[in-house]
């Protein structure tokens, strides 16, 4: 009886130290978790304040070099999307164009260099009273490198209804 005795006095407080091991580990990972899904979010607000600045360098910027932009199933380099975009952003910047662009989530991943993101955006404008809004469901792949953040791949899929959009803001989420 002495040695179980004994075995249980030492055995407990190696239980609690391997508790608190365990526990410190996991809210270790819990806080870089969350520190690299806000550096996710602060890219994303960073998209936004460059096309409401109508910013079109910090926009070009927030790409990779070797992005991709695939639409209806058909790609294209980001850097031949970013000319077809270069004179909304021009007029914004003059302030002719009020533009916006909002997103949300359906699922997301990120790991300490890439972020997988599947969701919806919403991007507005106006400009001489003419307002023109637009929902789209899409995908980002991003990639963290020396510079920060980088969106690589964007496919955008079919366009959404504004009651869609609403379903999302409400957490109704449908694929």
């Amino acid at each position: 009886m002495k040695f179980a005795a004994s075995h249980a006095i030492y055995c407990a407080p190696m239980r609690l130290v391997l508790s608190v091991l365990l526990f410190s580990f996991h809210s270790n990972l819990l806080a870089a978790a969350g520190a690299r899904f806000a550096e996710v979010d602060r890219f994303w607000a960073d998209i936004s304040e460059s096309v409401s600045d109508g910013d079109y360098g910090a926009y070009r910027s927030a790409h990779h070099p070797d992005a991709v932009l695939v639409v209806n199933g058909a790609s294209c380099s980001m850097e031949s999307a970013h000319q077809a975009f270069r004179r909304g952003f021009e007029d914004t910047a003059a302030g002719t164009v009020e533009a916006g662009i909002e997103f949300l989530w359906k699922q997301r991943s990120v790991d300490a260099n890439t972020a997988f993101q599947k969701g919806a955006f919403r991007y507005w404008s106006e400009a001489a009273g003419s307002t023109y809004s637009q929902y789209t469901q899409f995908e980002a792949i991003l990639v963290k490198g020396d510079k920060g953040w980088k969106l690589l791949v964007q496919k955008q899929y079919k366009p959404m209804t504004r009651e869609q959009w609403d379903a999302l803001i409400d957490g109704k989420k449908e694929d």
